[in-house]
C-alpha cells in the first residue's frame, strides 16, 4: 500500500503555476525522497551535468514541501519518489559549502497540515551565494548514515554574449513579439541573423538592430540588462531590462554606440562597439565637396547679381542715351527750320549776298551737329566753337553783339559737355529778345568755375515786353527749352544725380538763363575719349 501512498503525496505537491501571479523570487519544486523548495530568482530549466540547479541569484531559501497540500511553484524537477511522512524522524539533512570542513547534520523537521505559506513554518537553508560558489542539499539516513538525496546548487560567473544581429529598415512590433517569445528557445535556428564574431560591429545609416543574445535554458527571458551610450556621452545611462532578443531602433548615423550588458543580479559586464556608418551627404569628402560649392557659391552668387546689375544698368543707360539722342535728334530739324527761316528772310529782303554768306556758315554748322549729334559728350571747346560759328551766322542777319568770358582756370579741351546743349537758348535769346533790337542788342554768355561747379550763364537786353506775360513768354519761347529741359532729365538719370538744373529767369530790361552743374569738373574732367 505505500506505492499508492507515495503517487497521491506527489499529485498533491506537483502543481502549475498560478495564473497572474506575480512574484519577486521564483519557486521550484524539486520531488525527490524529500520533498522540499526552492526559492530563487532567475534559475535554468534544466539541471546541468552532475545534477547542478543554475541560478543567477545568490540568494537562495529552502524548506520542506508540505504534503498532501497543494502550492503554487513557478517549476518542477522529478527526481525521485517520496518517501512516507511517517519515515521523516529517521531523516537527517546538512547544507554543506565546498570550503566547509565539517558537514553539520540537523534533523527533519514534519511541516504542519495546516502551512501553505512559503517556507511552510520553517526554513531547511538560507543560502548566499558569491559568483562561482556553489552548496550543497544532501538528506541520509540516521541509522545507516546513507546518503538518499543530494543536489546542487551553483552560481556561475556569466555574461551575456551576443551571438547573431540582423539589420533591417524599420521596427516591426509582430515580428519583435514573436522573437522575444522565442528567443531562449534553445531549440529554435533563427533565420536571417548573421553570426557576430568579435565585440564590434559596422551598421548601414538609418537601420534598425537586431541582437541576438546567445540562448540559456533560464526561467526568464527578461533576465538581462542594457545600456546604450554614444561615446562623446559624459554620462552613462540607467541599466534597463531586456531579453534575449535586443531591438535598437535609435541609432543615429554617423555615430559610435558603446552598449554594455549583462545579466541580472550579476556584476561582469560585456561591452560592444556600435558604428554606425554616415550618410553620403555625412562623408568628409562630401562636406568638404559641399563646403568647397557652398565657398564657390558664395563667391558666385554676388558675381552674378553685380553681372546682372552691370547689364541692366548698361541695358538702361544705352536706353537712356538713345532717348538722349532722340532728344538730340529733334533739335537738328529744329535748328534747321530755324535756320532756313533765316535765310529766307535775307532772301525776301534781297539780301541775296548775306544770304549765300549765311548759307555757307550754315553748312559748317551742319557738318558740326550731324558729327557731334552722334556722341552723348564732347569736349566743351568743340560746343563753344560750334556755338560761336552759329552766333557769328546770325549775326549777318540782326547785326547785335556778342561775347563770351571763359574762367582762365577752365581747360575747355579736357571737360566734358552735352552737344548743342547751349544753342537752343541762345537762339531764343536772339530771335525772342534781341533780334529787335538789331545793334543796340547785346548777349553775353560767362562760363564760370565755381570749386568744382560748373556754372554758365546766358544774359541777352531784350526783356520782357509789356504787353507779354512771362508765362506767354515761355510758352512762345517753348520747344527748344522744352527739349532742353528733357536733356536734363535724362542727364540727370543717366549719370544718378540731381545735381544738374537749369533756370529761366525774365526781368524788365533783360533775361539770364543759368546753367548748374554740381560737381561737374571733378567728374568729367579728363575723362573725355
Amino acid at each position: 500500500m505505500r506505492n499508492p501512498i507515495l503517487y497521491t503525496g506527489c499529485l498533491l505537491i506537483v502543481v502549475s503555476v498560478a495564473t497572474g501571479q506575480s512574484l519577486e523570487l521564483s519557486t521550484i519544486t524539486y520531488i525527490t525522497k524529500v520533498p522540499f523548495i526552492v526559492k530563487t530568482a532567475v534559475f535554468s530549466h534544466r539541471l546541468s551535468a552532475g545534477g547542478c540547479t543554475n541560478t543567477l541569484s545568490g540568494k537562495i531559501q529552502i524548506a520542506l514541501a508540505p504534503r498532501k497540500v497543494g502550492i503554487p511553484s513557478n517549476h518542477t524537477f522529478q527526481l525521485g519518489i517520496p518517501l512516507p511522512v511517517e519515515e521523516y524522524p529517521e531523516i537527517e539533512y546538512s547544507c554543506a559549502y565546498p570550503d566547509q570542513p565539517v558537514i553539520q547534520w540537523k534533523p527533519v523537521i514534519v511541516v504542519e497540515a495546516n502551512q501553505v505559506i512559503f517556507p511552510f513554518g520553517n526554513l531547511l537553508a538560507d543560502i548566499d551565494l558569491g559568483q562561482g560558489d556553489s552548496a550543497m542539499l544532501l538528506f541520509r539516513n540516521k541509522k545507516t548514515l546513507q546518503i538518499i538525496h543530494q543536489s546542487v546548487f551553483y552560481r556561475p560567473e556569466l555574461i551575456p554574449v551576443i551571438a547573431g544581429y540582423r539589420q533591417k529598415q524599420a521596427a516591426d512590433p509582430i515580428d519583435s513579439r514573436i522573437k522575444s517569445l522565442t528567443a531562449n528557445d534553445t531549440k529554435k535556428q533563427w533565420m536571417g541573423f548573421d553570426s557576430l564574431k568579435g565585440r564590434s560591429l559596422v551598421l548601414s545609416p538609418g537601420k534598425k538592430l537586431d541582437l541576438l543574445i546567445r540562448k540559456n535554458n533560464w526561467n526568464k527571458d527578461s533576465c538581462i540588462l542594457f545600456r546604450l551610450y554614444s561615446s562623446d556621452d559624459q554620462t552613462k545611462p540607467e541599466w534597463r531590462l531586456t531579453g534575449h532578443l535586443l531591438s535598437l531602433d535609435s541609432l543615429q548615423s554617423n555615430n559610435n554606440y558603446h552598449l554594455d550588458i549583462r545579466y541580472q543580479d550579476m556584476e561582469r559586464v560585456n561591452t560592444y562597439l556600435l558604428k554606425t556608418q554616415a550618410y553620403w551627404y555625412q562623408s568628409t569628402l562630401t562636406r568638404s565637396t559641399l563646403g568647397l560649392i557652398g565657398i564657390g557659391f558664395l563667391f558666385a552668387v554676388p558675381y552674378k547679381i553685380q553681372q546682372y546689375r552691370q547689364r541692366r544698368d548698361l541695358r538702361k543707360r544705352k536706353q537712356i542715351e538713345e532717348q538722349l539722342s532722340s532728344v538730340q535728334t529733334q533739335l537738328n530739324p529744329h535748328f534747321v527750320f530755324n535756320a532756313l527761316s533765316s535765310i529766307e528772310g535775307l532772301v525776301t529782303n534781297q539780301e541775296n549776298e548775306r544770304a549765300n554768306e549765311y548759307l555757307s556758315s550754315f553748312s559748317d554748322i551742319m557738318r558740326d551737329t550731324l558729327r557731334n549729334s552722334r556722341e552723348p559728350m564732347i569736349p566743351l571747346s568743340e560746343d563753344l566753337d560750334t556755338l560761336e560759328k552759329y552766333l557769328r551766322v546770325e549775326q549777318l542777319r540782326f547785326e547785335f553783339r556778342w561775347k563770351m568770358e571763359i574762367d582762365p582756370e577752365l581747360d575747355l579741351d579736357q571737360l566734358e559737355f552735352p552737344p548743342m546743349f547751349l544753342q537752343p537758348v541762345v537762339e531764343n535769346a536772339i530771335k525772342h529778345g534781341i533780334s529787335a533790337k538789331g545793334k543796340d542788342g547785346q548777349l553775353v554768355i560767362a562760363i564760370q568755375k565755381r570749386d568744382n561747379d560748373l556754372v554758365i550763364t546766358i544774359e541777352d537786353n531784350g526783356g520782357v515786353q509789356n504787353s507779354t506775360s512771362v508765362q506767354e513768354q515761355n510758352k512762345r519761347l517753348g520747344y527748344g527749352l522744352q527739349l532742353t529741359r528733357d536733356r536734363i532729365e535724362y542727364l540727370r538719370e543717366l549719370h544718378k544725380t540731381d545735381n544738374i538744373w537749369f533756370n529761366l529767369k525774365h526781368l524788365p530790361n533783360s533775361t539770364i538763363a543759368t546753367y548748374y552743374f554740381e560737381n561737374w569738373i571733378t567728374a568729367y574732367e579728363n575723362s573725355y575719349y
